[in-house]
């Protein structure tokens, strides 16, 4: 039955430590290592739903299996599960009769023990080269940024960039995916935000010679304002999903029909 999971719940004991948002996110990312619940993980499942007696719960999703959003659906659905069901439980007529849980016993070699105590070290050492902060911002949120017709995700990606510039002078080509599910077999495309109008906007911000409202203009023209060219946000990424599935789909084609020079046809 474990080999046939598509995901698991993970029923952790506490670990001591203080639940701040940090230490919960690292609790259910890798359970604190292999002293507290760090075997309590399975990786090769796409999903585990962690479950801690000190209250830290969470979800852990595997990327390769399926993206994000089929996380984010499916985390949206049990929350409103949650909240409109009953107060009082019922058990659904659906629900199959499980064998009751019974502990396993392992009869482990020398050789398998010593596979098991250098895993626990291997583990232990990512964890401690680790270093996750959560930070919580809270001048503003999504709904501000609405309000100045602009996009809250275009509003972060060029965050990122002017970030990044005044770190190392230069944008960096980050990754931002846009689901293309509507296709078949269709996934995520890549988007870059690393544009001629964001290298203006964040060389603007970054010049001090330059006043509010001549940035505040830069900002606009940017590719942030919400309408671009009597276009919406939504249409333009919509636009580009379907572009993108295109040029897929026909780099596919030119890799099976060896049109296209390809080292290995496997990672086209």
């Amino acid at each position: 039955m474990i080999e046939r999971s598509m995901c698991l719940v993970c029923l952790d004991t506490p670990t001591g430590m203080e639940l701040n948002d940090t230490n919960r996110a690292l609790q259910i990312l890798h359970g604190g290592g292999y002293e507290k619940n760090g075997a309590n993980r399975w990786y090769d499942k796409p999903m585990q739903f962690v479950v801690g007696r000190d209250g830290v719960c969470g979800t852990i999703c595997e990327h390769s299996p399926f993206d994000g959003i089929v996380l984010v659906q499916c985390t949206e659905y049990l929350l409103k599960y949650m909240k409109n069901s009953p107060k009082k439980l019922v058990r659904a007529d659906s629900v199959s009769e499980l064998p009751a849980p019974r502990r396993l016993r392992w009869k482990c070699s020398p050789e398998i023990q010593g596979y098991l105590g250098s895993s626990a070290e291997k583990l232990q050492r990512l964890v401690n080269n680790l270093d996750f902060t959560v930070y919580k911002f809270k001048n503003h949120g999504k709904e501000f940024i609405k309000k100045q017709r602009m996009s809250p995700d275009a509003y972060i990606q060029v965050s990122l960039q002017l970030a990044f510039y005044k770190c190392h002078g230069k944008l960096v080509p980050t990754y931002e995916s846009a689901s293309i599910r509507r296709f078949q077999m269709g996934r995520v495309e890549n988007i870059r935000s690393s544009t001629t109008e964001v290298l203006s906007f964040v060389r603007a911000m970054v010049d001090e010679k330059n006043t509010v409202p001549i940035k505040k203009n830069v900002l606009t023209t940017s590719g942030l304002a919400a309408n671009r060219a009597g276009r919406s946000s939504h249409q333009l990424l919509a636009e580009f999903r379907s572009r993108a599935q295109e040029d897929s789909r026909r780099r596919y084609e030119w890799c099976l029909t060896g049109d296209l020079p390809c080292q290995d046809q496997r990672g086209c």
